[in-house]
């Protein structure tokens, strides 16, 4: 205490305004002390619930964004599968073209291979079709069937001796 001044401090006192007689302090005091232990708790739980509510979407942004990305990968490897398969196909067209029998056949077993792939679409099937529908590719075809029909093939036999 300091020399002439009195110490003042606040004392919580209950009047017991508004208590019914034998029943101890008022219930004013005590709303308002239940009210404020209520409203703390409310605070606590609102604090709780936004905090799960921002982490459930963040997890369902991540999710959301990750799932994007596994699309997006599938598409470009899809397409970059596509290009491949085209290039393939130009490749097989072009030896079917070739002067050499044997790349014509080459060209053309594998174009039937080509249409029966997964990659191929309606329309790749349906322009394969056309390239084989051609009667001059037909004509050829026979020729060269011809041609293998007049060849003999000559097995080696395990039982001859070495020359």
């Amino acid at each position: 205490m300091t020399a002439g001044r009195p110490q003042v401090g606040l004392v919580a006192l209950d009047s017991g305004f508004g208590a019914e007689p034998g029943r101890g302090p008022s219930s004013t005091a005590s709303s308002a002390a239940v009210a404020s232990y209520a409203l703390r708790v409310l605070g606590v739980l609102v604090q709780l619930l936004v905090g799960v509510a921002t982490v459930t979407a963040a997890f369902y942004a991540a999710r959301a964004g990750a799932r994007a990305t596994q699309l997006s990968t599938e598409q470009q490897e899809r397409a970059a599968r596509r290009q491949e398969w085209f290039r393939r196909m130009q490749w097989a067209t072009d030896l079917t073209l070739a002067d050499n029998p044997r790349s014509v056949a080459k060209g053309r077993a594998l174009l039937a291979v080509l249409a029966r792939s997964e990659l191929a679409t309606a329309d790749d099937e349906a322009l394969l079709e056309a390239l084989n529908a051609n009667p001059l590719l037909n004509e050829l075809e026979q020729q060269y069937a011809d041609d293998v029909d007049e060849v003999d093939f000559v097995t080696e036999d395990e039982d001859a001796p070495d020359s």
